[in-house]
Formats: C-alpha cells, structure tokens, sequence
C-alpha cells in the first residue's frame, strides 16, 4: 500500500493539485505556471516522504485520494477559459 502510495497516489495528486492551481490560482497565467513549475518537485517528494513517514499504511492514500478529488472536483466545477 506504501509503494502504491508513494509511485502512483502522489503523482495523481500532485498534477491534479498543481493543474487546478494553475486554473484557479490568483494573478495572471504566466506567473501560475511559473510557481507550479518551481513548487511541483517539492509538493511531490513532500508527499512521497509522508507516505512512509505516517504510522498507518491506508493514511496517506486517503489523503491522496480525498486530495486528488477535491482538486478534480475544483476542476470540473469550474470554468476552464483561460
């Protein structure tokens, strides 16, 4: 469960959450972009370190899951016009 957590739970995660910033974020689109870009690596190892740094095994999927749906529901309720 922590390897799945950690490879493929976090990644999901991650794009989902960094897609929906640069959607929904403040400011103009260039400087969205340019701050995913600069914070994406360090959301997704943070993520892959609390994988294995949580005591319980099914923690961190929730967490990845709960987190990939709320960012896809942000999405999709959203107006995607850029």
């Amino acid at each position: 469960m922590r390897l799945l957590a950690t490879l493929l739970l976090s990644f999901l995660a991650t794009a989902v959450v960094a897609t929906a910033f640069i959607v929904v974020g403040p400011g103009e689109l260039r400087t969205r972009a340019f701050s995913v870009v600069l914070i994406t690596p360090l959301l997704w190892a943070g993520l892959m370190v609390y994988a294995y740094w949580d005591s319980r095994a099914w923690r961190p999927a929730a967490l990845y899951a709960t987190t990939t749906a709320l960012a896809g529901t942000l999405l999709y309720t959203n107006d995607l016009t850029l």
